[in-house]
């Protein structure tokens, strides 16, 4: 069974952990002893609702992809982006990159960071987080194309892919 939360139901249920970001999708995953804050400008024309979908790619761009090459960050982007016009998936953004299956009983979410414990003392990479958010900010707005060409899907190569699988740094991307 495959379950997507509304906002809600995640602040309440699935955010009780200590974990902590600034969205209700993610809690409150961000420490302000640690500085850790939302640093772009441009931001300011956004509506709540888009900076709220700008936050949930960012962080998912953070704890998926932040090693890996821009064009691999912004694919890993567009992943969440593509599953809203994708059937079986929910058109907002925050909700497919907090969704997850049963497996055996368990939760088995869509990115794996998801669902873990993180700590308010997490250490953070200030200058990767900078650059995540932009490059999120930057594929929210299409202002960069989409390198996976439409991917639903990616996984680390060791993994493997689906068919028409197109390896772009370390992952596979494929629909």
């Amino acid at each position: 069974q495959t379950c997507a939360l509304p906002i809600s139901e995640i602040g309440k249920a699935e955010l009780s952990t200590g974990a902590i970001i600034s969205s209700p999708y993610i809690g409150n995953m961000i420490s302000s002893q640690q500085g850790v804050s939302w640093n772009i400008d441009q931001t300011k024309d956004l509506t709540d609702t888009d900076k709220e979908n700008v936050e949930c790619l960012a962080w998912n761009l953070y704890f998926e992809a932040r090693g890996g090459t821009t064009n691999e960050q912004i694919s890993v982007a567009y992943v969440p982006i593509n599953r809203t016009h994708a059937p079986h998936w929910s058109n907002n953004i925050c909700e497919n990159v907090f969704q997850y299956n049963y497996v055996n009983g368990r939760k088995a979410y869509q990115f794996i960071w998801a669902g873990f414990n993180i700590s308010p003392r997490w250490p953070v990479e200030h200058e990767t987080w900078k650059k995540v958010q932009f490059i999120a900010y930057q594929v929210y707005r299409g202002e960069v194309a989409d390198p996976s060409n439409g991917a639903l899907y990616f996984n680390h190569h060791s993994v493997g892919g689906g068919r028409g699988s197109i390896r772009i740094g370390s992952h596979l991307f494929f629909k």
